[in-house]
């Protein structure tokens, strides 16, 4: 399991008892960068000793009111014991098997001969939380396979796992392990209706959320520096003029706010609105706070308008606990000659930035990773930008512009160059200039290797042209696939990509069908026979 994997499921498995949020080691990421990738989530000594250390405060926080989780009469034998057994079902997302089910009661009966209850269905607790059946997803299939077969089905309660942490991020609910027991998930009619189902649950929104977070990088809104004192008037007009003051303000305050609309504009969008691709590429409409709007967008809010609040966790110093963000985002409309789709808004503008100018290296390899996936392979002995120019630059184009002189650069910068250039308009806090160092900007740019390709004005015509390109949407497929299955797609999944694209296409990129699809094809149905 993933840290959200995880956090989800004790908060479902336990509830209506709250259970804290466990902090674990820093995930990596992979190609595609997604946190539950496979080839990446190995049990590293760190990780064993805090899913030890999770089990231990999860089973301590659980059995703290332990009528409300029994739900039972206690003084009663068979009280903690059947709950027991029917926890640990639920934890397993399968049924026991006669000697598991002894086992785990035999453990538990002789705690309780030594200890107290409380006590014997801690260590209980502890006992289910760190087995390999509740921190992995085992997926046997059906049957042995033949040796005609490449793939065997999986069974209904692999199926219904697998749906569960694909469209959730946590543990399958009661209906979903009913139609298990039922065998009725291998029923592909079935499969599609109960992802419609979940879709409409509010943790597929924080699905949703999750992937986009994690495929456009939101979490690196503000962990980028900024310069203080050159963006100081900024601050000044807002009454600012101690240093802590505007440090307070732009990393505890303008930076969330500015993290947290990405995610208020793709729920909006996608759950409100008409839920397509090019609509996140290409809509001028967002959600944002007073503050955004003011610095980032120099528009008013109508604060009569009803807002959406939002909530989320997020880490505390250290990063060793977590606290809660909420902020009021307002509608508002953007000039439609200036933003464009979520890659014009303040948070990925603030994330690929340098300290005082955007970072177009930056911007551009972003577009090219994550909407076009295109892989780059940088030579190793390039030297530093600033150690080849030749002449002072007077704009930060004009620093770029030696790229495309120095031959050992041009032809990987040629198309990371013509992207990012094209957003020179933003300035590193996300907000519009119409001039770099007393130089009117230039963002003329160049798009290459779509089926859009040619020169762009700037950033709009850039992601109005993305927002139509095939191999964009394409690209958002396998992203998607990358994400559902957990791992990087080889060369046997190209037939299945090749239909989710067609079929992504085909509904003009209709999001939630895509899941949908992704949920029913044949390889989220199967695995491979070896």
């Amino acid at each position: 399991m993933t840290a959200e994997q995880y956090n989800n499921t004790v908060r479902d498995l336990f509830a209506p008892v709250e259970i804290p949020v466990v902090v674990f080691p820093v995930e990596l990421e992979g190609r595609g960068g997604f946190e539950n990738n496979v080839a990446l989530n190995t049990a590293t000594p760190s990780l064993v000793e805090t899913y030890q250390r999770a089990a231990t405060t999860v089973a301590e926080q659980a059995v703290g009111n332990l009528d409300a989780l029994l739900g039972c009469d206690r003084a009663q034998e068979s009280c903690p014991r059947d709950w027991l057994a029917g926890f640990a079902e639920r934890a397993w997302r399968r049924p026991l098997t006669t000697q598991e089910r002894d086992a785990i009661l035999a453990d538990y009966d002789a705690w309780i001969g030594q200890y107290d209850l409380q006590t014997a269905m801690t260590l209980s607790l502890q006992l289910v939380l760190q087995s390999p059946n509740f921190l992995y997803f085992p997926r046997f299939g059906d049957d042995a396979p033949t040796e005609s077969e490449a793939a065997i089905a999986l069974t209904s309660y692999e199926l219904a796992s697998r749906l569960s942490y694909f469209l959730w991020n946590s543990t399958p609910d009661a209906e979903l392990l009913q139609l298990a027991a039922d065998g009725r998930l291998q029923d592909r009619q079935v499969l599609a209706e109960q992802a419609f189902r979940m879709l409409t649950d509010w943790r597929a929104v924080d699905m949703v959320v999750s992937f986009h977070r994690q495929n456009w990088d939101f979490d690196q809104v503000g962990a980028n520096p900024i310069d203080l004192d050159f963006y100081g008037p900024v601050f000044e007009a807002r009454g600012m003029t101690e240093e802590d003051d505007k440090s307070d303000y732009y990393y505890l305050e303008y930076s969330p706010a500015a993290r947290f609309e990405s995610d208020v504009f793709v729920t909006r969008h996608v759950f409100h609105g008409d839920g397509r691709l090019e609509t996140l590429l290409t809509s001028n409409k967002t959600w944002t706070t007073q503050d955004v709007a003011e610095i980032a967008y120099q528009q008013e809010v109508d604060t009569n308008a009803e807002p959406v609040l939002w909530t989320a966790r997020v880490p505390l110093e250290g990063n060793d606990e977590f606290g809660t963000y909420a902020g009021d985002y307002y509608p508002i409309e953007l000039p439609a000659e200036r933003r464009a789709g979520l890659f014009t808004m303040v948070g990925f503008l603030i994330a690929k930035s340098g300290p005082q100018q955007p970072a177009p290296v930056k911007r551009g390899v972003a577009i090219l990773d994550r909407l076009m996936c295109t892989e780059l392979h940088p030579p190793g002995d390039v030297p530093p930008l600033e150690l080849t120019e030749a002449k002072e630059p007077k704009t930060n184009r004009d620093k770029y512009a030696i790229h495309s002189e120095t031959p050992a650069c041009a032809g990987c910068h040629r198309p990371i160059d013509g992207i990012g250039l094209t957003f020179e308009n933003y300035d590193a806090m996300g907000r519009w200039r119409d001039q770099d160092n007393g130089h009117p900007v230039d963002a003329s740019g160049e798009l290459v290797g779509t089926d859009q390709d040619g020169a762009v004005a700037n950033a709009v015509e850039l992601m109005r042209r993305m927002g139509k390109s095939r191999t964009v949407h394409d690209c958002y497929v396998r992203q998607w696939f990358r994400y559902a299955f957990g791992r990087n797609e080889t060369a046997e999944d190209e037939p299945t990509l090749t239909a989710l694209q067609d079929g992504f296409w085909s509904s003009e990129g209709n999001i939630l069908q895509l899941v949908v699809n992704v949920a029913g094809s044949y390889s989220f149905r199967h695995r491979r026979a070896q």
